[in-house]
C-alpha cells in the first residue's frame, strides 16, 4: 500500500522547520557578530572609525552583511551601543545581587562593582568613545543620554541594596565618579588605578552621603564593618 499524502508531507515540513531554525540561528548569530564587531571598532578607532569595511572585517562576515540587518552603519552604531550597555547593566547587576546576599552588603557590593568596571580596556574605551563622539556630534546626544540614564538606574538600584535611603539624586555622582576612575585607569599602563581605590573612594561618597542625609548611626555601622 503506497503512502499518503499526509505522511509523505510531514517529514518535508519537519525538515522544511528544520532549516528555518537553522536560518534563523545563523542570521542571528551573524547579527550578534556585527554588534560586538563594531563595538571592538569604536574602542579601537572611534565611533567615526565605524565603517562596513571595518566592522565586518572584524566580524569576519561578508561586506553585505552589514546592509542585510540594518539600513545603515548609524543605524547599526547605535544598536551597538544600546545592546552593549544593556549587556553590561545586567552584568553589574548580576555581581550587585550576588554582593547583597553577604553579611556585609554595603562593603561588598562597592566592591564587586569595583572591582568589574575598570577590568575590561576595550569596553571602557568603547564608553569613553561614545561620550566623546556625542559631545562632538549632536545625534548621538540622546543615545548616550539612555546610557548615562541605564547606569544612573543601576547605580540607584545599587545604592538602594547596600542601604541609601532615597539614593535617586545621589546616583549620577556615583556613576561619574566610576567613570573618572575608569577613564584613568585606561589612560596608560603605568597608571592602572587599583580597584581597591575605587572600592575606597565608592565607599566614602556613600558614606558622605548618608551623614549629609542625617543617617549618623548608619554610617557608622558601616564604617564599622568594612574591611580593613
Amino acid at each position: 500500500m503506497a503512502p499518503s499524502e499526509t505522511e509523505n508531507a510531514a517529514p518535508a515540513n519537519s525538515n522544511a522547520g528544520r532549516a528555518q531554525r537553522r536560518h534563523r540561528s545563523a542570521g542571528q548569530a551573524r547579527r550578534e557578530a556585527l554588534l560586538r564587531a563594531t563595538i571592538d571598532v569604536v574602542a579601537d578607532k572611534g565611533v567615526a572609525g565605524v565603517t562596513h569595511r571595518a566592522v565586518t572585517e572584524t566580524a569576519n562576515v561578508p561586506l553585505a552583511t552589514v546592509s542585510y540587518f540594518f539600513d545603515s552603519i548609524n543605524d547599526l552604531t547605535i544598536e551597538a551601543i544600546r545592546a552593549f550597555t544593556a549587556r553590561r547593566v545586567d552584568e553589574l547587576q548580576k555581581l550587585v545581587e550576588q554582593a547583597a546576599d553577604t553579611s556585609v552588603a554595603g562593603a561588598n557590593v562597592n566592591k564587586a562593582v569595583a572591582d568589574n568596571r575598570v577590568s575590561d580596556r576595550a569596553q571602557l574605551l568603547a564608553m569613553v568613545e561614545a561620550y566623546l563622539y556625542a559631545a562632538r556630534e549632536p545625534t548621538m546626544r540622546d543615545l548616550v543620554g539612555e546610557m548615562l540614564a541605564a547606569f544612573e538606574a543601576l547605580a540607584a538600584s545599587t545604592l538602594r541594596i547596600a542601604g541609601a535611603p532615597a539614593p535617586d539624586p545621589i546616583a549620577r555622582s556615583f556613576v561619574a565618579l566610576v567613570d573618572g576612575y575608569s577613564l584613568h585607569s585606561m589612560s596608560s599602563d603605568r597608571q592602572q588605578v587599583p580597584t581597591d581605590n575605587l572600592n575606597d573612594a565608592l565607599g566614602a561618597l556613600f558614606l558622605g552621603y548618608l551623614l549629609q542625609q542625617g543617617h549618623v548611626d548608619q554610617a557608622v555601622q558601616l564604617a564599622a564593618n568594612r574591611p580593613q
